[in-house]
């Protein structure tokens, strides 16, 4: 619950103000609702007894009073509420947004970052309800506890005492059954998970299914996978309704015994009947608010089950001794470097994955000389040719040893300059939801440069013939579906080509390309070494091989 905790800690010191004011308002309902209230319907009751029509009306206008006072407050409150909630569920989003790219910015996760979308809109939403639940229902609750207290505290002592004592009861009741509750929730939030992730891959594979015949196959085994989800979902309910039932049961306890206490007072004439009618009043307000309260708990297991799942997804990738706050609020002083980017070189560098055993780079050493050159990294698959990438771009620090461009250990260079100066295209060929253009020109520091570069590109005949029927003014759709394979694979190259940085990096720009295609690409990659100082390809192609000046096998 590291991200929750970070979250919560957070909200409440950006909205300390917000969150105090909310709470003085709702111990002010409390005492409205409990003391006041009671006390006017006590005195209206009672002069009715005498047929004191003076003191009737009298009570009745400070009921108008006190109620209009009531509607005031309880409008404050409900502004602030309002504004909580509407800002918490934005303010999660953009947290956990930043949270992700800033964790990665040094150390590149190999989480699918899809499969948090949904997790990152459940917690907002979560959080939102649950916070919603507190301030509606907690707060007022335990304000309306204490104020109860006190009015039982300060009419009789040993009433006050009792009332306590048998609600922590129902505390310490609730705390002891919780974490069997949330074990329970944990469990059905998973299984509802996994039915979730069922269903995409299902979905993501719809044509195949037909394809193979499949699909009675699949109907069944998601109805059985439906099945079982649908009967611990049951069990869970049942298990929390017959607590809420025990807990409600406890709530009747208290108030029959202390109705009968008042009575047996009141017979004896140790209470007068205004007092009675306002420990009663009292009473009923304390049944209805308290029961409301303890109804609301599946809600909140319910909220509280989501949220633990996103925070066993976040813990999936972040380190068990990551400081979450270190992360959020890092400031990095970097010297400034004004580097020509000339050389690179590794010295007895070692690297290994976390949560792994086998080295990439074991005592690695490399001196490269990037002045006029194509680059060609060749290799095996799984021998670190990409990695070697990344250790450059600083997307992982080294385990051992040191990396040095022009002489200057790459940990003392802000990773923002080390990028603006190697542009990197790596194997995906997904492109952003935006247009064609934005997705080419995206990362450009100088869009003048950029555009000029992309008017040479577009008159290579193969790359007009491959856009010939697209606007590149168009928006390329969710992952850039809108267009073909090899038209956003070479969009991303396009992208790496046009943007005037001194270095750039081509992880398999070749690959399942056309010969005819592959062969105006290389020509292109020939032409452009001119407005580049190097060019590194990362290949198995050996098509590619021709253009290299210089090559390092792994």
């Amino acid at each position: 619950m590291k991200i929750f905790t970070y979250l919560f800690e957070k909200f409440v010191s950006l909205q300390k103000w917000e969150m105090g004011s909310i709470t003085g308002l709702a111990l002010l309902l409390s005492f409205f609702y409990t003391n006041i209230s009671s006390s006017i319907i006590a005195k209206i009751i009672e002069a009715a007894q005498k047929k004191d029509e003076n003191n009737m009306y009298l009570g009745f206008r400070w009921f108008i009073y006190a109620s209009i006072a009531l509607c005031i407050v309880y409008y404050n409150y409900k502004i602030i509420q309002n504004s909580l909630l509407s800002y918490l569920t934005h303010w999660i989003k953009t947290e956990l947004f930043s949270f992700l790219l800033k964790i990665n910015n040094e150390n590149m996760s190999n989480t699918s970052f899809v499969n948090f979308i949904t997790p990152i809109s459940r917690i907002a939403h979560s959080a939102s309800v649950l916070l919603n639940d507190i301030l509606t229902n907690l707060i007022p609750t335990i304000g309306f506890l204490f104020v109860i207290f006190g009015y039982f505290f300060w009419k009789k002592w040993e009433l006050g005492i009792i009332f306590l004592l048998s609600n922590m009861v129902i505390m310490g009741y609730l705390v002891f059954i919780s974490s069997a509750m949330f074990e329970f929730k944990r469990k059905q939030e998973d299984m509802v998970v996994e039915n979730e992730r069922y269903l995409i891959d299902n979905f993501n594979n719809l044509e195949k299914i037909i394809y193979r015949g499949e699909i009675n196959y699949e109907i069944d085994e998601f109805q059985e996978r439906s099945d079982e989800c649908l009967n611990l979902t049951i069990k869970m309910m049942n298990f929390i309704t017959n607590h809420v039932f025990v807990m409600n049961s406890m709530v009747y306890i208290i108030i029959f015994a202390c109705m009968y206490y008042i009575i047996i007072l009141h017979t004896k004439k140790q209470m007068d009947t205004f007092t009675l009618i306002t420990f009663i009043t009292i009473l009923i307000m304390y049944r209805d608010n308290i029961s409301d309260t303890i109804q609301s708990i599946p809600a909140n297991i319910e909220s509280y089950g989501r949220i633990d799942l996103i925070s066993r997804e976040f813990n999936v990738m972040i380190e068990e001794n990551t400081d979450i706050h270190a992360v959020m609020s890092k400031i990095t002083e970097y010297k400034t470097h004004e580097l020509p980017f000339d050389a690179i070189e590794f010295r007895n560098v070692s690297f290994i994955y976390s949560k792994t055993t086998t080295p990439i780079l074991q005592n690695y050493n490399r001196h490269i000389d990037l002045n006029n050159k194509i680059i060609g990294i060749t290799g095996m698959s799984g021998n670190g040719k990409s990695t070697f990438v990344k250790l450059i771009m600083r997307l992982h620090d080294c385990t051992d040893g040191a990396i040095l461009i022009d002489g200057v250990d790459v940990k003392t260079i802000d990773p923002f300059y080390i990028r603006r100066h190697i542009t990197y295209v790596n194997q995906s060929s997904k492109l952003f939801d935006r247009k064609i253009t934005e997705n080419i020109l995206y990362g450009c520091k100088d869009i003048s440069k950029c555009n000029a570069n992309l008017k040479e590109i577009l008159t290579y005949p193969k790359i007009r013939e491959l856009y010939r029927n697209v606007d590149l003014d168009s928006d390329a759709g969710p992952l850039g579906e809108k267009i073909s394979g090899g038209q956003r694979q070479i969009a991303n190259i396009i992208s790496g080509l046009v943007n005037p940085t001194e270095i750039l990096v081509l992880d398999e720009p070749t690959n399942a390309l056309d010969p005819d295609l592959k062969r105006e690409l290389l020509l292109i990659l020939q032409n452009f070494r001119k407005h580049k100082k190097c060019i590194i390809i990362i290949t198995h192609d050996r098509d590619v091989n021709a253009l290299f000046d210089e090559t390092i096998e792994f």
